[in-house]
């Protein structure tokens, strides 16, 4: 009898391993989809042959936001310089992030709003990878896309750094040049960035005496 019985169980197990193959590959396909939807901005023509190590300020104000808004959570993020990238974008990996942006754009933002600007930049892409690690948070509109929801995340980093009103004004005006063609309307973007920033704390003057909705009336960006 134990040979039968040896034989059921066997039989018995293969399908349960073939469910368990086509649950693998189902989530294998999902979570791809995940990682090319987080591949954010005009970024489809991203050559990594063309990646580059950040400069030493960049590097420092990208740990600042890191440090403002991650937790382990967010996992290891390489920050890369690489001309193929238009503005920025984070691309969401089987281990860890990349954190990749056009070294043109940047030294742009900087030259005009200050050596503050890439913050708000850098807030916005961490803002995409919280979002995938997260999902929608307590104080975010069902109706927000993901761009408003990123937004958001930078409204909180910005609260959490308190940084002077001239150099929030720089971030803000740097991160309203840096859309893509998903992005919303700068109006709704505003908005999104005030709920983020009351929410962790950002004393409401400072953004109160600002005026935002002007910020994206201009471009500071390279490619236009």
């Amino acid at each position: 009898m134990k040979p039968r019985v040896l034989h059921r169980r066997r039989r018995l197990a293969l399908p349960a391993c073939l469910a368990a193959l086509a649950l693998l590959v189902v989530a294998t396909a999902v979570f791809g989809q995940e990682v090319k939807d987080l591949i954010v901005g005009p970024a489809t023509a991203y050559n990594p042959i063309h990646d580059h190590a950040p400069s030493a300020l960049e590097e420092s104000q990208f740990r600042r936001v890191y440090d403002a808004l991650c937790d382990a959570s967010c996992g290891p993020i390489k920050l890369t310089r690489n001309i193929t990238v238009p503005t920025a974008a984070m691309v969401v990996q089987l281990r860890g992030a990349r954190l990749i942006y056009s070294p043109t754009f940047m030294d742009t933002i900087m030259k005009i709003y200050g050596p503050s600007a890439p913050l708000g930049v850098f807030a916005h892409e961490l803002g995409h990878l919280l979002d995938f690690r997260r999902g929608n948070v307590g104080w975010m509109h069902n109706s927000w896309d993901r761009e408003l929801r990123a937004d958001s995340w930078a409204g909180c980093a910005l609260a959490k750094l308190n940084m002077p009103q001239r150099d929030t004004s720089g971030v803000l005006q740097a991160l309203a040049q840096s859309p893509t063609h998903s992005h919303p309307d700068w109006t709704k973007r505003v908005e999104a960035l005030k709920k983020g920033y009351a929410q962790c704390g950002g004393q409401p003057h400072i953004l109160d005496t600002l005026p935002l909705e002007q910020y994206g009336q201009t471009s500071a960006s390279p490619n236009q």
